[in-house]
């Protein structure tokens, strides 16, 4: 029996190492008809230790709002040329654990996750990928250039 793919998660914060994913995210989907979950996880709580202004806050927030839905509309308008469907969401909260609850919610059959590896573990696949790899309910590829 051959591996039912449906869903597809694909989260970005839309560095180069998240797009790195998207090729073998839109190959998949291609090739399963499968649909896509493109995820912008928004950090929740800024910390600052003096904010003259509060409002800034709510400015920063709302700046991040915009580049997410950026990034997002990036990967749609790529999916329509591809002739793909792809659904957009934005989340707030840890990277990690959003993108798990994401896979969650939506009975994701496959997480497929650019990694940019920093120093030990991390090194190999990254912190945020490796929080998602070891909460995942589904299948995660783990992309690095």
């Amino acid at each position: 029996m051959m591996w039912e793919i449906k869903k597809i998660v694909l989260p970005t914060d839309g560095s180069e190492e998240a797009k790195q994913a998207y090729i073998p995210a839109f190959d998949m989907a291609r090739i399963k008809n499968a649909e896509i979950i493109a995820v912008y996880v928004m950090r929740e709580g800024y910390i600052f230790w003096e904010v003259p202004r509060p409002d800034i806050l709510v400015e920063i927030e709302k700046a991040e709002m915009e580049f997410g839905e950026k990034i997002l509309n990036e990967i749609e308008d790529k999916g329509k040329e591809l002739d793909l469907r792809v659904r957009k969401r934005v989340e707030k909260g840890r990277p990690a654990d959003t993108i798990t609850k994401v896979a969650r919610e939506e009975n994701a059959d496959l997480i497929v996750i650019g990694t940019r590896g920093r120093g030990g573990v991390r090194r190999i696949i990254g912190s945020v990928a490796d929080g998602v790899i070891k909460t995942a309910p589904c299948p995660v590829l783990a992309v690095r250039k």
